[in-house]
């Protein structure tokens, strides 16, 4: 598997053993491993600093501490396995060394094996390691893919790699992204239990009996490594080679392990994807919510003005008019109770004519089309006093004035009517009106009382007796990405602030969510605030068991 054959370097003395060369490059043509000789440490030495290889035979009269020296000058250079074949005893095992007898050609030979196996294992970890950086970096779903399959080819050595995911019908597995020079390797895994007469595969992450067509292909040996997710597989990861030993046991459980990760990942990823996908639709359902709140408000206030101007162009007219004909009739009228029905009917058509003029201006107050939102507290301000006796004290900052005036006009309303609750329920005889900019581009307006204080929990459940309510005002607060903080503990007063954006919202992504908050009692302010077809993904992604098949 790896991208460049295994190779060992004989160093022997000036007259080494002819025959022992010829039998271990019979084996390592075996193998599939080369060798290559060289004469004394020196000569060893230089071949090693200039050349790359995997195992040092040390086939040398050497013993003691001298040995010791040379096996360790030898082994730092590279850093890889020495193994000495030894004429007499006296040479321990060691970091990096094997100790072997230099007739004992068998021993040569698993030691040699197993050397290459350990360098092999190494190998496919880094491999691996190289493998999940990439898949802790990956961003997307197909970069991902087809960058694993690369590394796994032309740095793995193996003759192709591709991923595929099941189709609908889970009859096959599509390949998604692949690396295969040759082309030949990469075709669907058809799910069949009869199994054709090609190189058979069990896949097993589906307990079904598979078969992969390489049609041309001069692959020796495949592996399906499924990748799962809530314990079904929705694909696999298959490498292919054309060497027999290409998956050992060691091996295998490494690539296991990736096609986890794999797995994890790709789960992840559409887990991001579909989340960003769903923020977007949330952002734009937000937008349009607030575009209909602004409509709404806007077409409440065209209502309002319209009642307005019907009141005081048509019934307030017809009220004066029917007042000078009550005066009228007062100055011809000498019966003395005609004369007091006179009077009374004059004070109720007074009386008439101030109750249209007052509701003209609840419904739309001219000063704050005029004058803006400002002069509109004030102007709340007296008319809370000479209507309900609450003394109203107001600090408005004109800088904070909102751009939009369908926002003033619904500021305007909920300031009104949190002043209308502390005439209903705080009991108290003021109460304070602050606007002022607050951070990030919104104003804050706080209303501010000493009254009798109530319990915030319990605000909701009034407030659907209570028309517009606390509740409606975190409401429409929320449509245009405002919010209502409300701070109160029985006895203690109550501190309402409105927050709202100062200019038009342009962007529906905001750092806060709109909506109401409560305090706790102890009067601290507290705010409130499918996968593609595949299964979710378990927390065991690697249990899977897999299989190799050998054509």
């Amino acid at each position: 598997m790896m991208t460049r054959s295994l190779r060992v370097l004989l160093v022997s003395g000036l007259h080494g053993s002819t025959v022992l060369k010829r039998r271990l490059q019979r084996y390592a043509s075996l193998q599939a491993y080369e060798i290559s000789c060289t004469r004394g440490l020196e000569e060893a030495q230089n071949q090693l600093q200039n050349t790359e290889y995997d195992i040092v035979l040390l086939d040398l009269p050497l013993s003691g501490r001298k040995a010791r020296k040379a096996v360790q000058a030898l082994h730092l250079i590279q850093k890889i396995p020495v193994i000495c074949l030894t004429r007499r005893g006296g040479l321990a095992q060691g970091t990096g060394l094997s100790v072997v007898g230099r007739k004992d050609l068998g021993a040569i030979s698993r030691t040699i094996a197993r050397a290459i196996a350990g360098v092999s294992l190494n190998r496919t970890s880094e491999l691996m390691a190289e493998c999940r950086k990439l898949v802790v970096r990956a961003t997307s779903e197909e970069m991902l893919l087809s960058s694993v399959c690369h590394i796994l080819v032309a740095k793995g050595g193996y003759s192709s790699a591709w991923v595929g995911f099941c189709c609908d019908d889970e009859s096959c597995i599509v390949c998604a992204a692949s690396c295969d020079p040759g082309e030949a390797c990469v075709r669907a895994i058809e799910m069949d239990q009869a199994a054709g007469s090609e190189a058979r595969v069990f896949y097993a992450a589906r307990g079904e009996s598979c078969c992969l067509r390489p049609s041309g292909c001069s692959c020796r040996s495949t592996i399906v490594l499924p990748m799962k997710a809530g314990g079904r597989a929705f694909g696999a990861l298959v490498i292919c080679d054309s060497s027999d030993t290409a998956f050992e046991h060691s091996r295998i459980r490494l690539l296991r392990e990736l096609a986890g990760d794999l797995a994890f990942r790709i789960n992840a990823l559409r887990t991001r994807c579909e989340l960003n996908v769903a923020l977007q639709d949330l952002r734009q359902r937000t937008a349009q919510l607030r575009t209909l709140a602004s409509e709404l408000t806007n077409a409440e206030e065209r209502e309002r003005k319209r009642l307005a101007q019907a009141i005081h162009d048509d019934l307030q007219q017809l009220l004066v008019g029917a007042r000078f004909c009550a005066d009228s009739l007062l100055n011809g009228v000498k019966d003395p109770k005609l004369r007091e029905s006179a009077l009374q009917l004059n004070e109720i058509l007074n009386k008439a004519i101030e109750s249209s003029r007052s509701l003209t201006f609840e419904l739309s107050p001219p000063v704050l089309h005029d004058a803006g939102l400002a002069r509109a507290l004030h102007y709340l301000a007296r008319r809370m006093e000479s209507v309900h006796g609450l003394s109203v004290t107001v600090n408005a900052d004109e800088q904070a004035e909102p751009e939009a005036e369908d926002l003033r006009v619904l500021l305007f309303q909920a300031t009104r009517e949190l002043l209308f609750n502390v005439v209903k329920h705080a009991r108290a005889e003021t109460a304070k009106v602050t606007m002022r900019k607050g951070k990030g581009n919104l104003v804050e307006i706080v209303v501010t009382d000493e009254g009798v204080g109530f319990d915030p929990g319990k605000a909701d459940t009034e407030d659907s007796q209570n028309g517009f309510g606390l509740f409606s005002i975190k409401g429409r607060l929320g449509l245009v990405g405002g919010r209502l903080e409300v701070s109160s503990t029985p006895g203690h007063g109550t501190n309402c602030t409105i927050v709202a954006p100062l200019g038009r919202i342009s962007d529906p992504e905001l750092g806060w969510e709109g909506g109401v908050s409560h305090a706790k009692p102890t009067g601290g302010l507290m705010r409130a605030g499918p996968r593609h077809g595949n299964p979710g993904l378990s927390s065991d992604c690697t249990g899977e068991s897999d299989s190799v098949s050998k054509s």
